[in-house]
């Protein structure tokens, strides 16, 4: 159970932490600022069990784990998994483009706005779709496709083929639509 206190608390500390950068850091890309933490944050995780008290001056002798390396590495995953777990809300709730479009119709006040004006919050100033822009370069770059020629013709690759199988059945057991 000393685990579990010193992981709970270390989250906390870790979700302040990201909090704290995220505001006066000038982040713009959050995975350099929520992965680096959570290592940031493991050896304290280490020392704070090594320097607190087997009871952690509160629990009852009937909540101590009687073998010490389970409960140190029950709290150390406990603690992996919350972040995880943080991770996926921020990206999944607050990165994502439907929350991005209803923040911008928000915004827009009483009177809303067209269609034509939210798919405009999502282009360069050059003209090209954000959505795509950062997206083909970094399926180029991690192999999974070609793009080819002056036309830009996209082509998959083995390993790219290989995923987006794998994916098709993930997408079908969990009945996705195309979009996710």
């Amino acid at each position: 159970m000393k685990g579990l206190v010193i992981s709970s608390a270390l989250f906390a500390a870790y979700v302040v932490s990201t909090v704290v950068v995220s505001h006066f850091g000038g982040i713009r890309r959050y995975g350099k600022v929520f992965f680096p933490a959570v290592l940031f944050w493991t050896p304290f995780y280490f020392a704070l069990y090594a320097l607190t008290p087997a009871d952690c001056w509160f629990l009852p002798a009937t909540w101590l784990a009687k073998p010490l390396w389970l409960d140190v590495v029950y709290g150390y995953v406990v603690y992996l998994l919350n972040c995880h777990s943080y991770i996926d809300f921020f990206f999944g709730f607050t990165g994502g483009f439907s929350t991005s479009l209803l923040r911008e119709i928000l915004a827009s006040g009483p009177h809303g706005c067209t269609t034509e004006e939210l798919a405009a919050g999502f282009l360069t100033k050059d003209g090209q779709d954000k959505v795509y822009q950062r997206r083909i370069p970094h399926l180029a770059e991690a192999g999974m496709i070609r793009v080819n020629g002056a036309e830009h013709l996209c082509v998959a690759t083995v390993k790219g083929r290989r995923w987006a199988n794998i994916l098709s059945v993930v997408k079908r057991i969990l009945n996705l639509d195309k979009g996710g």
